[in-house]
């Protein structure tokens, strides 16, 4: 038997309650790409006051949140960087694809430490970098979008060789702010309202989010799932940097 004092808060079968008097409540664990953790939680917050319920926002990068549900942890809603880590978790069998769908959009920048002159499109600016960062292209989607984005621009080139690659967006952006990183590649979201990095570049790419449910999805993630759609959450979004796309299946 399980004694739990007054003071004990419990955590199990996806309800939350502390003491004898009060109620249980349903628990959402969202896994969060890191560039969308810190308006999530905002957001969920909005939720949990209008629902009556508790949202656990779990951030990381999408290809982390991803292997860590296909190896058990417990994910009602995942939000994800790009479709490539949701894709997995369907062909796992852990999400269904009628419950994916586009969800948002992201700007990317090059970025540098707030105050640094860098203007990339100068000749030769490129060239006197030292250490450029961006994300993993190989499993973060941050670095994935960067990668296309600089061989679009014809820049890939220059930067690769002084190119050191990070876990995750949040980790980028960490080390632009240091200026241990000349400079980077971004979202626009992770510039908007940061005072100690600067944008000095738009790319014509953009990324989209995509968001899905773990089966069976319950009554409670399908109501968070539409609420990121509605007016007080579009607003949180917008103010942030991001966008909010039409409600279309992401297949």
């Amino acid at each position: 038997m399980l004694l739990l004092t007054a003071a004990t808060c419990l955590l199990a079968r996806g309800v939350v309650g502390c003491g004898r008097d009060e109620p249980a409540r349903p628990v959402v664990v969202a896994f969060v790409a890191s560039s969308a953790a810190p308006v999530m939680e905002a957001i969920a917050r909005r939720f949990e006051e209008r629902e009556g319920v508790a949202v656990e926002v779990q951030s990381g990068s999408s290809a982390t949140l991803a292997k860590q549900a296909m190896s058990g942890a417990t994910m009602h809603l995942f939000l994800s960087a790009d479709r490539r880590w949701m894709d997995e978790l369907v062909k796992a069998g852990l999400v269904d694809d009628a419950d994916v769908s586009d969800v948002l959009s992201n700007g990317l920048v090059m970025a540098t430490a707030a105050g640094r002159q860098f203007d990339p499109s100068k000749p030769d600016a490129l060239k006197g970098v030292r250490k450029f960062a961006i994300g993993d292209p190989a499993s973060v989607p941050v670095g994935r979008y960067a990668k296309q984005a600089l061989e679009q621009v014809g820049w890939w080139s220059i930067v690769e060789p002084v190119t050191v690659t990070l876990p995750d967006a949040r980790a980028v952006v960490k080390l632009l702010e240091s200026g241990e990183a000349e400079a980077g590649v971004v979202y626009a979201s992770d510039v908007k309202g940061n005072p100690a990095i600067q944008a000095v570049a738009y790319f014509p790419v953009s990324a989209v989010y995509v968001v899905g449910a773990a089966k069976p999805i319950d009554p409670v993630t399908r109501r968070l799932m539409a609420f990121l759609r509605e007016a007080d959450a579009r607003a949180a979004f917008d103010a942030a940097g991001f966008g909010v796309l039409p409600e279309v299946t992401a297949k």
